[in-house]
C-alpha cells in the first residue's frame, strides 16, 4: 500500500465529525493557485471536509460541488463536482480502501454480482486467492477480517487467508507490534484486500453451471403453436434425439449400463451477471 494511504492520522475534530465518504467515477483535473495541477484518477476515495484557504479559514463551499479530502494522496483537499463522485457507506469505504489501484476498485464497486458475493465474505469463508495476475486461483480460508489500524482516520478491511496446502505464507497475525490473529502462521497465511478474495462456489451455483436435460415429451400428445400433432418420428436417429442418456445406450447395447460419467469442469474465478 503507498505510504499516502497510511498517512492519514484520525483528527479530533473537523474530518471526524463529517463521517462521509466518496469515490471519484470521472477523472478529474484541479488547478489550485501557487500549487501544480492535480490529477485526480478514477476510483480515488474522498472523505467530506470542509476546504480552507492558505490562512486556515474555512471556505463557503460552492453549489454543485462537493469538498473532499483525497484520501489517496497526502495532504490534498479540494472541491469537485457533485456529478463527478459517488457517495459510499462507511463499510463499503472500507471494504475498498485497501485496494491501491484506482481503476481496479471503480471495476470492483461497478461490478455488482462480484461486490455481493465479496461483502459476505467472513471468517471460516472458503475461499479462492488471487496472487498474481494469470496464476490459478489457490484454495483458502478466511481467519481474519477487519482493520489493522483502528485509529486512522480509514484503514481498511483486511483478509488473512489461510492457504491450504500451500506453504507461500507472509503474515504471522501480528501488525504494527499488535497481536490481531491467533490462527495465523507465516508459512500459510497471506494478507490480501479483497479484490484478491473470491468464496467457493456453494454447490446450488455448481449445479447452475451444468447443462440440464429436458424430460421425454409424449410424441402422440406433443402439438405445434399451430395446433396440428407432429409427426412421429422413424428411425433410430430420429428416436436418440428425444431420448434420455441412459434409453440411448439401452437401446445400442442392449442393456441398462448408465452412460460413462462425465468428468466436472473447473470452477472459474467468478462469474460475471
Amino acid at each position: 500500500m503507498s505510504s499516502a494511504l497510511w498517512s492519514q492520522e484520525k483528527p479530533s475534530g473537523g474530518f471526524r465529525e463529517d463521517w462521509r465518504f466518496y469515490m471519484v467515477i470521472k477523472e478529474c483535473i484541479v488547478e489550485k493557485p501557487s500549487q501544480k495541477t492535480l490529477r485526480i484518477l478514477r476510483g480515488s476515495l474522498g472523505q467530506a471536509c470542509q476546504e480552507r484557504n492558505s490562512l486556515g479559514r474555512t471556505l463557503t463551499p460552492c453549489k454543485g460541488k462537493k469538498s473532499l479530502r483525497i484520501l489517496d494522496q497526502t495532504n490534498v483537499v479540494l472541491s469537485l463536482d457533485e456529478r463527478d463522485v459517488l457517495e459510499l457507506d462507511e463499510n463499503l469505504a472500507e471494504l475498498l480502501f485497501p485496494i491501491t489501484n484506482c481503476e481496479e476498485r471503480y471495476a470492483l464497486l461497478c461490478n455488482k454480482s462480484r461486490l455481493d458475493r465479496v461483502r459476505d465474505i467472513d471468517c471460516g469463508s472458503k475461499v479462492r486467492v488471487q496472487l498474481r495476475s494469470g496464476d490459478e486461483p489457490l484454495p483458502g480460508v478466511v481467519r481474519f477480517k477487519g482493520s489493522l489500524l483502528p485509529d486512522r482516520a480509514l484503514s481498511g478491511i483486511w483478509f488473512g487467508v489461510e492457504l491450504l496446502d500451500n506453504p507461500i505464507g507472509d503474515w504471522n497475525g501480528v501488525f504494527d507490534g499488535k497481536l490481531l490473529c491467533n490462527f495465523a502462521s507465516l508459512e500459510h497465511t497471506r494478507l490480501v484486500p479483497v479484490c484478491d478474495v473470491m468464496p467457493e462456489y456453494s454447490i446450488q451455483d455448481q449445479r447452475l453451471q451444468k447443462h440440464s436435460f429436458a424430460p421425454r415429451g409424449n410424441n402422440n400428445t406433443d402439438k405445434s403453436s399451430s395446433g396440428q400433432s407432429k409427426p412421429k418420428s422413424k428411425g433410430l436417429g430420429h428416436q436418440s434425439g428425444s431420448r434420455s442418456k441412459s434409453e440411448f445406450y439401452y437401446t445400442l447395447n442392449g442393456s441398462s449400463v448408465d452412460p460413462p460419467v462425465q468428468s466436472k469442469s473447473k470452477s472459474t474465478w467468478y462469474i460475471d451477471e
